[in-house]
């Protein structure tokens, strides 16, 4: 026996082909329980023969452990890796069937063999892990001693068998199902009747707690339930839904066309948490959702759910799908058979309520089957086959045969407007339509036709015709070239003027074939004009240049105007073309010297800007060479006689009257600064401008951002410099003014050819369009101004600005090569060849607005030019008011201080230090009168503002007459005073005190050396009057009554100086802004009284225009 073993191992046993044997020969069998090959008794050798032989899936399970050998078709149908677990037991190579096989296995070792039908066992084919059914055949192995050594399992697949029979069985169900379903669904005439007896036939059968048919909305944002299926206890679901509540991902899939289906949906990772939680309000727990797509869109759901978790079976799936689709096509067919019913009602009620002619045709129209005539034609009850000759008209027979016979070759709608024989016998029109009725076939069963009675129609386009012919006629008499187009802009009609100007043909000239005489410059302007006024219907009006026959361009004004219906709807479109051509040259001409005028006066005006500035350097530097000399006198003086003063008193009062001096001094300095800065002179622009921006920033508080660039080399011609610094000037003038700024930016920058400034600030702003529109009315010039000057030299210049935005004002100005190399302004020579704006504007496309705008520039230029003249007359009056003014304290003060001298130079302090009190008072009335005189604007408005407050007139009269003390005794006069004790008043103090000042300058002109007195006295309870006399040979009768203009003097009083004329001009303004009177009154001997009479309490400032009495 050993030898007989020992030689079958070398013979290559087992002898059988396959992997498993070859596996089963080259294994270690000595490492297991089974020992090695060459000990194996001979039942397992014969065992394990047989089933590596054997053509089944079997398995070989040998000993106590139940080791396991398997042949290939056992290892494949269970899908088992090698080496399929050879020598190791059953229970540690597959411990997950172990608990299955052990009890089988115990039952064969007792000699019982075992079979088990339609077991479950998850096998993995190829890579994947399926469930398959297995029928198990379990049999006893016995050894040579006749015990059970082993157990035979032979394995037969029973998967495909259940599968089918599984199939059969939910098919029949499925069946059954969908026949009650139709069954329930087919008397059902209502969509929504359908929608619910769909979802309880359902519901009912799987079990489920809610099916609910649901409508997307034409947005797509909401689902709308009407009915829907519960369960006992279950909430019912109806109304409008928001889709995004559903679950952005499930209502992707949906609008995907995408079935979903959800087992558990607390565990759902499709879903939020936010999400979960509404589905289990609702008591959702698992769901399964049918789309309906149609025309690509999603338009309606079936949702089914349980109210506890569900593993839905592909069967249950395909079941409700199924039954969605059942639904709707129950729903389209119960709404396309409401839908019928509806429109065979609405056909009868119109037949009833119409009052066309409605009839009847067969499929050849030999047979007429009925005919309604509604009293326009005869009514016809029977069938009739002699129909034509009884309702159509003998000439249009033919034609309705023709229109029949196309009708039914192509099984299209007969559509015809004819004659018709009417039931009163008469003639009339109507237009018939009859549609075709088809069968099953597609063949023609019926026709149904309707027709109106179109005859007042007929006579209405009859009459039209007629009155278009009148028309045509007309409008072929009228010279200009007469159109009409339709809603769109395509012309369909011309007079006959058009085709003999242009020669076109009306082929040629139809819809928009008159773009084509349009002279190819004016054609994209004139056609995106057309078209905007045929989409807004605004009136179309235009000049443009038209080809005549011969090919001369003619200009030509064209207007059009559109036609509306009742309802406001352009309906049609008539318009004319007009011949302009000689008007177009004339007004050509016109306008050309309008510019050519225009531009003189702008010339005029830069030459008039030009004599300001002169005017400006010349009182800038009269009141240097004259006023600035003698308060630098003035203060060498003072600064000496402090030095030399040894009294403490005076030298402190000396050192007050100094001071004083100082800041006079620094006042003049500021006004000369403002007339003419001398950086601007020395140095040039950007000094100048740097210069006035630090002082114009510390009077102002105003913090100034100052940007200058490319301006520190060669200078810019005067013109320039003068015309930017005034720019700059006004503009900061206007922020001080109004703008309300905390942070200014000035900024002057000097390119290759031009110069660029801005001044922009944070303040209130302005609209910009009303401050730079020029007007005739205007009265304020100031950014006009600025503009004027920059455009006079070929630059530019805007304003932007808005309320509450803050203003920034932009202008350049262009700079042009000389032949050595310095720049220039382009100035008047460029200016007159390039558009200045305002003067030069486009033409008026219906002519005559650049005549108006250039008159209106006109009219602004010279009411500019009169305000610069006046404003040059205004300083020539200042200069004059100011030395007058300022003349008379001046040598008070002067003859003051020649005193004080005296009295220091013979030791007399005590008396210096009292004559030094008056000049001190001296000074600072000098002081308080020039800062009024030195404010052009006060002394030369409308109006003069006073600063009331309660005065004493003795101590007024008082400080006048002594101040003049001197003077008067250097003249050889006296001054004598008479004043009303404890007389008071509410007055401006400086301003009564310049009037008795004039007063008295004027007695020492004129009174001849004689006593001057001065009373104050009650003129009634409200009145005062304060007189000034002297003795004098008075003043002639013709001389009165103009003594109080401005300029006026008394002239031809030998050795007198006739002085500026002022004076007397000052007192009457000074007492008329008070309310008061002036009056001059001469005594039979001589000698001269004026008397001014003024209110005890002056409270308001009238009109300084009123005439002096």
């Amino acid at each position: 026996m050993d030898t007989d073993r020992s030689d079958s191992i070398d013979r290559g046993w087992p002898f059988a082909e396959g992997d498993m044997a070859q596996r089963v020969r080259g294994h270690d069998w000595a490492a297991t329980p089974l020992g090695p090959l060459g000990q194996w008794p001979a039942s397992l050798r014969t065992s394990v023969q047989t089933v590596l032989a054997h053509p089944w899936p079997t398995l070989l399970l040998w000993g106590p452990q139940l080791i396991p050998i398997c042949n290939d078709a056992y290892r494949a149908l269970m899908g088992l890796e090698p080496p399929a677990g050879l020598g190791q037991p059953l229970q540690a190579c597959w411990p997950e069937l172990w608990p299955r096989h052990a009890p089988i296995c115990e039952r064969v070792w007792q000699g019982e063999s075992v079979v088990v039908q339609d077991i479950l066992f998850p096998v993995t084919r190829p890579g994947r892990v399926e469930e398959a059914w297995f029928s198990l055949s379990y049999s006893p192995v016995r050894n040579e001693a006749g015990r059970v050594a082993g157990v035979w399992l032979t394995v037969v697949e029973a998967t495909r068998r259940l599968r089918a029979e599984a199939a059969l069985r939910e098919s029949q169900a499925r069946q059954a199902f969908l026949l009650r379903l139709s069954d329930a669904l087919r008397p059902l005439a209502d969509p929504v009747a359908v929608q619910a007896e769909a979802a309880r036939v359902l519901g009912e059968h799987l079990g489920a707690v809610r099916v609910l048919y649901g409508e997307v909305s034409a947005d797509g944002t909401e689902l709308v339930v009407e009915r829907n299926f519960v369960a006992s206890g279950a909430a019912v679901l109806s109304g409008r839904f928001r889709m995004a509540d559903f679950g952005p991902s499930l209502v992707a899939a949906l609008q995907q066309g995408r079935s979903i289906a959800v087992a558990d949906v607390a565990a759902a990772p499709a879903l939020s948490a936010g999400e979960r939680e509404a589905y289990a309000a609702l008591g959702i727990a698992a769901l399964v959702g049918v789309p309906l797509i149609k025309g690509g869109r999603f338009v309606a759901n079936l949702n089914v759910h349980h109210a506890v978790p569900h593993a839905w079976t592909p069967a249950e799936l395909a079941l409700i799908e199924e039954t969605a689709q059942r639904t709707w096509a129950a729903v389209e067919h119960a709404r396309a058979e409401g839908a019928l019913r509806r429109s065979e009602e609405r056909w009868r009620a119109l037949s009833a309520a119409t009052a066309d002619v409605i009839y009847r045709m067969g499929p050849d129209w030999t047979e007429m089957r009925a005919l309604q005539g509604r009293g326009f034609l005869a009514d016809l009850y029977a069938p009739t086959s002699d129909w034509l000759p009884q309702y159509i008209e003998p000439q249009d027979r033919d034609t309705v045969r023709q229109a029949i016979e196309q009708a039914i070759r192509h099984k299209a709608v007969f559509e015809l407007e004819h004659r018709v024989r009417r039931a009163d016998g008469s003639i009339g029109w109507t237009l018939s339509r009859a549609v075709p009725l088809l069968d099953a076939q597609g063949e023609i069963r019926e026709w149904i036709g309707a027709a109106r009675d179109i005859t007042e129609r007929k006579r209405a386009e009859a009459a039209q015709r007629d009155s278009e012919a009148q028309m045509r006629a007309i409008a072929n008499l009228v010279p200009d070239l007469l159109w009409r187009s339709n809603a769109q802009g395509e012309v369909q009609w011309y007079s006959e003027r058009w085709f003999e100007y242009t020669g076109q043909s009306p082929q040629a000239a139809r819809g928009q074939g008159w773009a084509d005489v349009l002279h190819p410059e004016d054609v994209p302007e004139t056609l995106r004009q057309w078209r905007e006024a045929s989409l807004t219907g605004q009136p179309y009006v235009r000049e443009h240049r038209l080809r005549r026959h011969d090919g001369e361009y003619r200009w030509f004004l064209t207007r059009a105007a559109p036609l509306r219906d009742r309802a406001g709807g352009m309906t049609l479109w008539y318009g004319s073309a007009t011949d302009i051509h000689e008007q177009r040259g004339a007004r050509e001409l016109l306008e050309q010297r309008v510019a050519e005028r225009a531009q003189a006066l702008r010339e005029l005006l830069l030459h008039v800007e030009t004599l300001q500035d002169d005017e400006r350097r010349r009182i800038a530097r009269e009141l240097h060479d004259s006023l600035g000399q003698f308060l630098s006198s003035l203060g060498l003086s003072c600064s000496g006689l402090r030095n030399t003063c040894t009294d403490p008193a005076t030298r402190e009062k000396l050192e007050q009257l100094h001071e004083q001096v100082l800041r006079l001094d620094r006042e003049l300095d500021r006004i000369i600064f403002v007339l003419r800065p001398t950086a601007l002179e020395d140095c040039g622009l950007g000094e100048g401008v740097a210069a006035y921006v630090r002082t114009w920033s510390e009077l102002t508080g105003v913090t100034v951002d100052l940007e200058l660039l490319g301006l520190d080399h060669d200078r810019l011609p005067t013109q320039v410099e003068a015309a930017v610094f005034r720019v700059v000037q006004e503009a900061l003038t206007n922020v001080a003014k109004y703008a309300q700024a905390s942070q200014v930016s000035v900024s002057l920058v000097r390119q290759r050819r031009q110069l660029v400034g801005s001044i922009e600030d944070d303040g209130v702003g302005f609209e910009a369009a009303d401050a730079t529109t020029p007007t005739a009315s205007r009265t304020h010039w100031g950014l006009l101004g600025m503009q004027e000057r920059v455009e006079a030299l070929g630059g530019s210049f805007s304003v932007e600005s808005s309320p509450g935005a803050g203003t920034t004002v932009l202008w350049r100005v262009p700079l042009r090569s000389r032949a050595r190399g310095a720049e220039v302004a382009a100035g008047r020579d460029e200016a007159a060849a390039v558009p200045q704006a305002p003067l030069a504007g486009p033409s008026m496309a219906a002519g005559g607005g650049s005549r108006a705008d250039a008159h209106s520039l006109a009219q602004t230029l010279l009411g500019r030019l009169a305000g610069a003249e006046a404003a040059v007359r205004a300083r020539d009056d200042f200069l004059a008011i100011a030395g007058h003014e300022l003349r008379s304290p001046m040598n008070a003060l002067s003859l003051q201080l020649q005193a004080i001298e005296r009295l220091l130079a013979q030791g007399h302090g005590a008396r210096a230090a009292q004559e030094l009190h008056r000049a001190r008072r001296l000074l600072q009335r000098f002081v308080q009168r020039a800062v009024v005189l030195l404010d052009v604007s006060r002394l030369n408005a409308d109006r003069l503002e006073l600063d009331v407050e309660a005065v004493s007139v003795p101590a007024l009269v008082d400080e006048v007459l002594d101040a003049y003390a001197e003077e008067a005794a250097a003249r050889g006069s006296s001054l004598h005073a008479a004043v009303e004790p404890g007389l008071a008043a509410h007055w401006d103090r400086h301003g009564i005190e310049a009037v008795l000042c004039n007063l008295v300058t004027n007695a020492f002109k004129y009174g001849a050396g004689t006593p001057i007195r001065v009373t104050a006295a009650r003129d009634g309870a409200e009145r005062i009057r304060l007189t000034v006399s002297d003795g004098g040979p008075g003043i002639e009768e013709v001389h009165r009554c103009r003594i109080f203009e401005r300029f006026e003097r008394v002239v031809g009083v030998p050795g007198k100086s006739s002085g500026f004329g002022v004076g007397l001009w000052l007192v009457g303004r000074i007492a008329r802004a008070h309310g008061g009177t002036v009056e001059v009154e001469v005594g039979p001997e001589g000698g001269t009284s004026l008397r001014v009479t003024l209110p005890a309490f002056a409270t308001s400032t009238p009109s300084l225009q009123a005439p002096a009495p």
